[in-house]
């Protein structure tokens, strides 16, 4: 926490750090810290980091369901396949008395969740990555499956890694191409992205 703080003071304009800091304190239960970091955050640049810290905020410390919903419907539109962030929108509109659309939400969560089941796609991942790494056409049939499931970044760094192993390949330009404008239209974070 405290190398983090020392580095948001360096660079009060560094957003990573500005969130990682305000995800300890939120861990922490330091919840006025948080709210005065997100205060802080430029408005020009509040990206899917900013509103998933300022649903968690509002739900979980100013009991304040209508504004989650608002910054939880935000990181989805952004984030699709998050479900862990629908879940809490379906809390939150459960909370709020709207039970139907709460349980749209809830099972859309539930599904997003066993679709993004990590121990399968670890388990793929291990399998698959001995065969891609001498194979530009599969590095891009694996961008292809994450730009499926809607993990934009994943899929850039797939289709990058295709273009490492062929650098002429106009079908993984393309698509890197495409997956960066996804990311930025998106406000993603475009660190690390090939």
């Amino acid at each position: 926490k405290q190398f983090l703080a020392k580095c948001l003071a360096r660079r009060p304009d560094h957003l990573t750090c500005r969130a990682n800091l305000a995800r300890c304190h939120m861990d922490l239960g330091e919840y006025e810290q948080v709210a005065q970091l997100l205060a802080e955050w430029p408005e020009p640049v509040r990206d899917t980091r900013y509103w998933r810290l300022n649903g968690l905020l509002q739900q979980d410390y100013q009991v304040d369901y209508a504004g989650a919903v608002e910054s939880y419907r935000k990181v989805l539109a952004a984030e699709p396949e998050d479900y862990k962030i629908c879940h809490r929108l379906g809390q939150c509109l459960q909370f709020s008395g709207q039970t139907e659309q709460a349980q749209v939400e809830l099972s859309r969560a539930a599904k997003l969740r066993e679709s993004n089941n990590y121990e399968y796609n670890r388990t793929l991942i291990r399998e698959t990555i001995p065969k891609v790494n001498s194979d530009a056409a599969l590095r891009r049939q694996v961008g292809r499956f994450y730009e499926d499931l809607g993990r934009y970044r994943e899929a850039a760094c797939w289709y990058g890694e295709a273009l490492r192993l062929r650098p002429g390949d106009d079908s993984s330009r393309a698509a890197l191409d495409r997956m960066k404008a996804t990311v930025a239209s998106r406000s993603l974070p475009t660190e690390r992205l090939p």
